[in-house]
């Protein structure tokens, strides 16, 4: 069994509740409730907490892996199978990370159709916003509109 190289105090950077907050894309309660549940090991520095910022990097490779396995192609065409692209949709946890560096490339192996439908065609239609179509680059759309100017 490989054993870990020691690492010294004075190697080790500590980050607070809120910068791990920020890095993890999460609240400061929920970087607490990690803490007090004993899945991110902390130092108590009077009344607050420290955190080795190689332990933040451990949970989130760790969570990250965890998601993968959560969620992969197989288990979108059993979705698709089971209940078929008109009750599937693409979502997100906005502003938290997906875990899927590309959401778009992972839809990739879907015919057209049903990718139109997963990745927005189908909340369209539930949010009755209408087809969806090609969003044009924002310089383009702001050239194309003629009549709307920005303030100078």
């Amino acid at each position: 069994m490989a054993t870990e190289p020691e690492i010294h105090l004075a190697q080790v950077q500590f980050l607070t509740v809120a910068e791990v907050a920020a890095m993890m894309r999460v609240s400061k309660m929920t970087v607490y409730r990690l803490v007090h549940g004993g899945e991110l090991p902390a130092a108590r520095v009077g009344r607050s907490f420290r955190v080795p910022r190689h332990a933040v990097k451990e949970l989130s490779e760790q969570l990250h892996e965890e998601l993968q396995r959560l969620f992969d192609a197989a288990q979108l065409q059993f979705l698709l199978q089971t209940y078929g692209p008109d009750h599937l949709c693409l979502g997100t946890d906005y502003p938290f990370d997906m875990a899927e560096p590309d959401p778009l490339g992972f839809h990739s192996a879907l015919c057209d159709a049903d990718r139109t439908k997963v990745l927005g065609g189908t909340a369209a239609r539930l949010l009755h916003v209408g087809p969806l179509r090609e969003q044009p680059a924002m310089g383009d759309a702001l050239s194309s509109s003629g009549d709307q100017e920005l303030p100078t």
